[in-house]
């Protein structure tokens, strides 16, 4: 098999309601995020701005919905995240959230369940916010050395790649970015042909972390159906 149509949902969320702070950089880490995954990669863009809860969901049903299984799925969330203590389950926040309601927030939980469904071999959630550790904590990504292009592919796929782990992450960075995204921009910018997920992410570690306390981190969503040795590639375009 080779990898068919190629689709990006990028979810940006900045202007929140008081008491909950705006943000600065996610607009303009997707603008620039969504150029790249296009033009260079090929990728179908679809972004949202300062997104609600059910537009979150609704984007993410909608991927499971229109997508095959010989395809690439790659979802960004740039925004506000929280974790409750008591639980450790982490969520993004929606621009029309309630301080006082986490049924308002969108659930790591939530999440899972919308990724199972999207029937792609190749997923990737890629997530920019505080405590959003908590979407890679399930398992330790362990791509099989020396497998075959054909194998990898032939396996389902479901990583989540994260700014930092189970703590609050920085919003400011470079040239307008967080230095999440900065480097994540930067190494999309120049990654070669049929990089790996596990290389992109030794290079956007060592960037975040030389730069900023806080430590991205790489790992398999099991309960998504990913399959043990799986890994995520980015082909340009041709």
């Amino acid at each position: 098999m080779e990898i068919g149509r190629r689709v990006a949902y990028l979810i940006a969320n900045s202007r929140y309601q008081a008491p909950i702070p705006e943000l600065e950089t996610p607009k303009a880490d997707v603008e620039v995020l969504g150029k790249i995954l296009r033009e260079r990669m090929g990728y179908d863009v679809k972004v949202l701005h300062d997104a609600s809860k059910a537009q979150i969901i609704r984007a993410l049903h909608l991927a499971g919905k229109t997508t095959g299984q010989h395809q690439s799925v790659l979802v960004m969330y740039a925004g506000h995240g929280y974790q409750i203590n008591e639980t450790r389950q982490g969520y993004w926040i929606p621009v029309d959230a309630d301080t006082r309601d986490p049924s308002g927030w969108v659930s790591n939980s939530d999440i899972t369940k919308l990724l199972s469904a999207i029937p792609a071999k190749q997923v990737i959630l890629i997530s920019d916010s505080c405590y959003s550790g908590t979407l890679a904590g399930e398992q330790a990504a362990q791509p099989k050395a020396q497998i075959s292009r054909q194998d990898l592919l032939g396996r389902r796929s479901v990583l989540a790649l994260t700014s930092g782990g189970e703590e609050p992450v920085s919003d400011e960075g470079r040239n307008g970015h967080s230095i999440f995204a900065a480097s994540l921009i930067e190494r999309l910018s120049s990654l070669q042909q049929g990089s790996s997920i596990g290389r992109l992410f030794e290079l956007i570690h060592a960037d975040v972390t030389a730069e900023y306390p806080q430590v991205p981190r790489l790992g398999a969503i099991e309960s998504a159906g990913h399959v043990a040795g799986g890994d995520f590639l980015f082909d340009l375009r041709r």
